[in-house]
């Protein structure tokens, strides 16, 4: 981590140690502000948190973890950030339901322990050689779509690991792919990108197979899991837990469902903590990317209530790491550093009087001047204010020290 505490006793030596301005440690649990430590998030002074539905979330080992309706998704990996998204399947996890149509399989509910601790895992097994099928579909409203599912190794690597997406309004297989149990990889049956499978823990991984094109609007997704109506080993059988079909060009964090689709909001982290006009400051955290979303993705966001003034910092959709200063109404680079794929980011932002400063990562990202910014009144972190650009994804530090951190001592600090 940046270390926000350690660096302000650097910056002031015999000064007090505790930390001034603002800290909110989302993977350490450490939370200040103005020299005064809170035990959680949302006993912060001025921190507001918000989103509907219930959700989940993936600690570092893989455990998936699950949140109430408007918690905010905190694990020892940071703060999951993430735009609104609905799971169009039904009963997500109990695939013995009418909701999934079945050939030739015969499936053991709750019989296997679930990335989530809980015995809620279903066993499919084959209980024929030929026309073997588990499926469901939906209608999707885009022109993306993401499906994914969690699966263990059941009677060996190479059984029960076949997985389809196919559009039954027009009649074709958008990806098929296998998947090795054991080594984790995949093989392309249609297509020839668009799936990914990582780790989970205790032996799962999870399976997004995307789609982005050949959908549209209004057609029918049907999503084959474990067999796809072909052939199969007699008695081939795996786990298999947590079903999702979305909108998207990557799978979001599992939305369970039962007898309607689960629709859940966008996170939504605003803090009453501004920045006074010719304020020194230093603005710095840590970001965990796991994937380029192809989308701009804003790390924080101060601003003057509305859109004229602004200085935020996001990383773009190709992977560059950066940010801007707006005074009214026109924008203009601090510096940009490329970023892309999945990485943690160590960034630190600093203004003394219109002299402005990015380093990222031990690196500097761009130094500029800009007059007349003028007072900030508020921040959102993990999308812009008016909610566009999501993070989609962790926060793990963030932090408002207020003086500027000398350049020298920013490398070090992100290095």
């Amino acid at each position: 981590m940046l270390g926000v505490g350690v660096g302000l006793s650097a910056l002031r030596p015999g000064g007090d140690p505790a930390v001034q301005g603002l800290k909110l440690g989302f993977a350490n649990s450490v939370y200040a502000r103005q020299g005064v430590a809170f035990a959680s998030l949302g006993a912060v002074t001025g921190v507001s948190f918000a989103r509907s539905g219930a959700s989940t979330a993936r600690r570092t080992d893989g455990r998936i973890i699950s949140f109430t309706d408007g918690a905010a998704r905190v694990t020892d990996r940071g703060l999951l950030i993430e735009e609104a998204r609905t799971n169009l399947f039904l009963r997500s996890q109990e695939l013995d339901a009418a909701s999934w149509i079945k050939s030739n399989v015969a499936v053991t509910a709750d019989a296997v322990m679930a990335p989530d601790g809980t015995l809620t895992a279903d066993r499919v097994a084959s209980t024929a050689t030929t026309s073997v099928a588990v499926q469901q579909s939906a209608i999707i409203g885009a022109t993306v779509a993401t499906a994914s599912v969690f699966v263990k190794k059941g009677s060996g690597a190479a059984e029960a690991n076949v997985f389809r997406l196919r559009n039954m309004t027009t009649s074709a297989t958008l990806l098929e792919v296998s998947i090795d149990h054991d080594g984790g990889g995949v093989t392309y049956v249609t297509g020839a990108s668009g799936a990914t499978l990582s780790t989970a823990v205790d032996g799962w991984r999870r399976l997004a197979m995307t789609a982005v094109s050949g959908v549209n609007p209004g057609d029918s997704l049907r999503f084959d899991i474990c067999f796809v109506g072909t052939a199969a080993s007699a008695s081939a059988h795996a786990a298999v837990w947590g079903a999702q079909l979305e909108a998207g060009r990557w799978a979001s964090a599992y939305a369970p469902s039962v007898g309607t689709a689960a629709s859940r909001g966008a996170d939504s982290l605003t803090v009453a903590y501004g920045l006074a006009a010719s304020a020194d400051v230093t603005e710095c955290g840590e970001v965990e990317f796991t994937r380029d979303t192809g989308q701009t993705a804003c790390v924080v966001d101060l601003h003057d209530g509305g859109d004229t003034n602004r200085m935020h910092v996001e990383r773009g959709a190709g992977g560059e790491f950066r940010a801007y200063v707006t005074v009214a109404g026109v924008s203009q680079l601090i510096g940009s550093l490329a970023r892309p794929g999945a990485r943690k980011v160590k960034w630190a932002l600093s203004r003394t009087g219109d002299r402005y400063a990015l380093v990222v990562d031990g690196q500097t990202a761009g130094v500029t001047t800009v007059v007349g910014l003028p007072t900030l009144t508020g921040r959102r972190l993990g999308a812009m204010r008016g909610g566009s650009a999501g993070l989609n994804d962790h926060l793990v530090e963030q932090g408002s020290i207020p003086w500027a951190m000398p350049d020298g001592l920013m490398l070090s600090r992100t290095a």
